[in-house]
């Protein structure tokens, strides 16, 4: 009996000291929850690389949140604004004041007016606390391994969980920011006659809305237009700064290669055809010519963004394997002599000769390659290919 009782007292005891939280001091507990979960991922982010390393475009995206916020939410939110170079058109925003703008929006966005306006709706997220309240709502273990593999195309990443939850966001946060975005964004004394249609961008057929976990709650983009519609204002286009169409070009053209290098092609075909000559013949050449190679990333791709088999896609585009050749042979050939990429063209058409099995068109065009070409490890490998023809 004399032990009972003091079981009884110990458990009394412990239950006093440990009280119940305020309303204020949970959620005080959850945000600090979410912040270190965040400042994990972010992390990660950096140390694998996943920072687009470009001092110039990061100096240009900070001057922009700048003008979107003020100095006393830059302090308060940690407000850090960071360049991703993911070439997948996506933005996302982490509860310890850290947004990721990933390359592949700035492909998406036309003008400065729809970037500030995407980053306007990023900001909102952080300073509503959306993160915070998401990550409450949600399992820490709703991202399926297959969907990860097919988000990051075998990359691995281990941040995505978090990502998925601090930012997949119901439908009212998204309404929530992108009516205090666009307050926000028209605060700063940006404008644009239809900055909606950003929105029917956004999502540019390299997600799918019916699988992947950052858009499965999100509103549809009519939702979306329909619920700002009574806060637009009749107005013009607000002027781009200097030197911004060149840089967005850069930028277009250095994650349409990035897909090349990704293997998704079909996405790489539609931003070579917004680039200027000769990068968009020789970009839609190495796209085409991805198709008829390696036709299983190909349909790994096609499927993810259809929500469809990939068998089936694999079976399609192989059987399209010698128009997808025609169709690099003729991007290929309109890369003329005088072109800085001339020589890499030559490599491509090399290529697409020998699969086409016109071997003494692919030695020409591969002697033309090592002639012109200043990498000895390409030149080794082409004199490999040229010996096999």
């Amino acid at each position: 009996m004399r032990v009972f009782f003091l079981l009884l007292a110990l458990c009394l005891s412990g239950c006093q000291s440990t009280p119940k939280l305020t309303k204020a001091e949970k959620i005080a507990q959850q945000q600090a929850e979410a912040v270190a979960l965040a400042d994990k991922a972010s992390a990660e982010l950096n140390d694998r690389g996943h920072r687009y390393r470009d001092i110039t475009y990061q100096a240009y995206l900070q001057s922009l949140m700048q003008r979107l916020t003020t100095a006393e939410e830059r302090q308060q939110y940690s407000l850090q604004l960071f360049l991703s170079s993911n070439p997948l058109v996506n933005a996302f925003a982490f509860p310890n004041g850290d947004i990721y703008i990933q390359l592949g929006l700035l492909t998406i966005t036309d003008n400065e007016a729809e970037l500030a306006f995407v980053l306007a709706h990023e900001i909102e997220h952080v300073l509503q606390e959306h993160g915070r309240i998401t990550r409450t709502q949600r399992s820490k273990t709703m991202v399926s391994a297959h969907i990860l593999d097919l988000l990051t195309f075998g990359t691995g990443l281990a941040y995505l969980p978090a990502i998925s939850e601090l930012s997949s966001h119901s439908k009212e946060m998204e309404f929530q920011a992108d009516k205090a975005g666009l307050e926000r964004w028209q605060r700063a004394g940006f404008s644009h006659p239809q900055i909606t249609e950003v929105l029917a961008r956004l999502n540019n057929g390299e997600v799918p809305r019916d699988d992947w976990f950052a858009y499965r709650t999100h509103p549809e983009n009519s939702e979306r237009v329909l619920a700002l519609a009574p806060l637009l204002k009749p107005a013009e286009l607000s002027p781009n700064p200097e030197g911004f169409d060149t840089e967005m070009q850069r930028i277009r053209l250095q994650a349409t290669g990035m897909k090349l290098k990704r293997r998704l092609y079909f996405s790489a075909l539609r931003d070579a055809a917004q680039l200027s000559s000769p990068w968009r013949e020789l970009f839609e050449a190495e796209a085409w010519l991805g198709l008829a190679q390696y036709p299983r990333p190909a349909a790994r791709e096609k499927a993810w963004l259809m929500d469809e088999d990939a068998e089936d896609w694999q079976a399609q585009i192989e059987a399209k394997k010698e128009q997808y050749l025609q169709q690099a042979q003729a991007h290929v050939t309109a890369v003329g002599a005088e072109s800085p990429v001339y020589a890499r063209s030559q490599r491509v058409r090399g290529d697409v000769e020998r699969l086409l099995g016109n071997n003494d068109a692919a030695r020409t065009a591969y002697q033309r390659f090592l002639t012109l070409s200043e990498s000895p490890a390409e030149q080794a490998y082409v004199r490999t290919l040229i010996e096999k023809l």
